[in-house]
C-alpha cells in the first residue's frame, strides 16, 4: 500500500512539473506576434478584442508602418483608428491630377507609445478603377518625435479614441503584415551635405591665404512637408594637406562656421535637429562682408515658415573670424571692454544700409533698442572698413554700419 502511495504522489509530482514547464514555455499573443514579426512570418495576431481591419484600415496601418520606419522612429505603439470620414467627391475638380483621385477622405488616429500619446490624421483617396489608395500625411507629429506637439493623457482627443476607436493594432516600423501594398504615398526624408564645385578665392598671394568652398545642405521630407535648405562656406586653407598644425586650425574654423549655420530654435540647445520640424521650409545662406589674410566675416540669412506659424519669419546674425588663431571675435573683442552702447548710437556714425518700404533710414536709428538684452556677439559684422549691427524691431530687421575711424575703433 505503501508503494502504491508512492507511485501515485510520483505521478502527480511529474504531472504538475509537465503542467508548469508548459505553462513556462508558452507565449502571449502579443508575444508571438512580436517573435513572429522578427522572423518575417505573414500570419498577423491581432490584440484581445481586436477586429479584423477592412482594407482601408489595412492600407493605413501599411502606411504607418513604414512612416516608422523610414523615419526611425523606434518602438511598438498601439494603433485606435478613428472612422473613416467621407470628404467629398473630388471628380468635378478641374486639372487631370484632381480628376484622377476620385473620393476623398480623412481619419483621425491615435498612437500610443510607452512615453507619448500621439493625434495623427491622414486623408486620402480612392481610385475606383484600380483600387489603389493615395495618403497624404495631414498631421503626423509621432514622425517628428518632438514631444511639444504629443497628447495629454486626460485629453478628449485620448479618451473619446481609447473608449470608441473604429479598430485597434499594434504597430512598429519592424513588423511585417500580412497585406498586399495597395497605395502611395509621399516619399520619406531625403539628407545630402555636399561642396558646389565653384570656390572663392582670397585676394592675396600669401602663405596665410585660404579659399572659401560653398557647401550645400538639403533635407526633404516629402511626407511631413518639411524643406531644408542650407548653403554654408567652407573654409581650404593653403598647406593644410601638408601642415598638420594648419589643418587643425581649418578644421576647428569650420566646426564653428557650421555651428553659426545649424543652430536650433527657441529654448533648445546643440544642433539643428531637422526631423524635428514638420509641415515647413528653412532657408539659410550668407554674404561675406571681409575676406582678407586678418579676418573672415559674414552675415547669415535665414528664413522660414511653418504651417503653426502666424507669419514668415527672416532675420540676419553673423560671424567673425580671427584667421590667425582661428577664434571667433566677440563684441567687445572690437568695441572694447567698457564700450558704452548709446555713445555708439548716439555717435552720428551708423547709418542704415537698407530698410522696408514705408520706413526711413533715420526711423531705424531714432528707434534702436538699446534696452533689448540683445545678443551682440552674434549681431555684427566686419567689412573692410566699417563696424554693422544687425538691429531688430518687432519680427523686422535691418544693418547698420559706421566706420572705424568715425566710432575711434583702431586696429582694424
Amino acid at each position: 500500500m505503501g508503494r502504491c502511495n508512492n507511485r501515485i504522489r510520483a505521478a502527480v509530482v511529474c504531472a504538475a512539473a509537465a503542467v508548469l514547464l508548459s505553462g513556462c514555455q508558452s507565449t502571449s499573443p502579443l508575444q508571438e506576434k512580436e517573435e513572429q514579426s522578427a522572423a518575417g512570418s505573414e500570419e498577423e495576431i491581432l490584440l484581445p478584442g481586436a477586429q479584423e481591419l477592412p482594407e482601408v484600415y489595412q492600407q493605413m496601418l501599411l502606411y504607418i508602418q513604414e512612416g516608422l520606419y523610414t523615419h526611425g522612429i523606434d518602438g511598438t505603439y498601439r494603433v485606435y483608428f478613428g472612422e473613416a470620414e467621407y470628404e467629398g467627391d473630388i471628380t468635378s475638380q478641374s486639372g487631370a491630377e484632381n480628376r484622377a483621385r476620385q473620393d476623398s477622405y480623412f481619419c483621425e488616429i491615435l498612437l500610443e507609445g510607452k512615453e507619448h500619446l500621439w493625434m495623427e490624421k491622414l486623408a486620402y483617396s480612392y481610385d475606383q478603377d484600380s483600387g489603389w489608395y493615395t495618403f497624404y500625411g495631414q498631421y503626423e507629429p509621432a514622425l517628428a518625435g518632438e514631444p511639444a506637439w504629443a497628447e495629454f493623457e486626460d485629453s478628449d482627443f485620448v479618451t473619446n479614441m481609447r473608449e470608441n476607436g473604429a479598430f485597434i493594432q499594434e504597430v512598429s516600423g519592424e513588423m511585417h503584415f500580412p497585406y498586399p501594398r495597395r497605395y502611395h504615398a509621399e516619399s520619406g526624408p531625403v539628407e545630402r551635405d555636399a561642396r558646389i564645385e565653384t570656390c572663392i578665392h582670397d585676394r592675396l598671394d600669401s602663405v596665410d591665404s585660404y579659399s572659401i568652398w560653398t557647401m550645400l545642405y538639403t533635407y526633404v521630407d516629402e511626407r511631413l512637408d518639411t524643406h531644408i535648405t542650407i548653403l554654408y562656406p567652407e573654409i581650404q586653407m593653403a598647406g593644410a594637406y601638408e601642415d598638420a598644425e594648419m589643418k587643425k586650425l581649418q578644421e576647428v574654423m569650420n566646426d564653428q562656421i557650421r555651428d553659426a549655420f545649424f543652430y536650433s530654435y527657441g529654448m533648445d540647445e546643440g544642433s539643428l535637429q531637422p526631423q524635428e520640424h514638420m509641415y515647413g521650409s528653412i532657408d539659410r545662406n550668407y554674404t561675406i562682408t571681409r575676406m582678407d589674410e586678418d579676418y573672415l566675416s559674414m552675415r547669415i540669412y535665414e528664413s522660414n515658415v511653418f504651417r503653426r506659424a502666424a507669419h514668415p519669419n527672416e532675420w540676419e546674425t553673423g560671424i567673425t573670424i580671427d584667421m590667425h588663431t582661428g577664434k571667433v571675435l566677440q563684441f567687445r573683442d572690437v568695441v572694447g571692454e567698457d564700450f558704452d552702447l548709446d555713445a555708439l548710437i548716439d555717435s552720428g556714425a551708423f547709418r542704415c544700409r537698407w530698410f522696408w518700404e514705408n520706413d526711413t533710414g533715420e526711423y531705424w536709428l531714432e528707434h534702436f533698442d538699446r534696452e533689448r538684452d540683445w545678443d551682440w556677439d552674434t549681431h555684427f559684422y566686419l567689412t573692410d572698413e566699417s563696424l554693422g549691427l544687425i538691429t531688430t524691431e518687432s519680427r523686422y530687421y535691418t544693418d547698420i554700419e559706421a566706420d572705424f575711424e568715425d566710432l575711434g575703433i583702431g586696429g582694424f
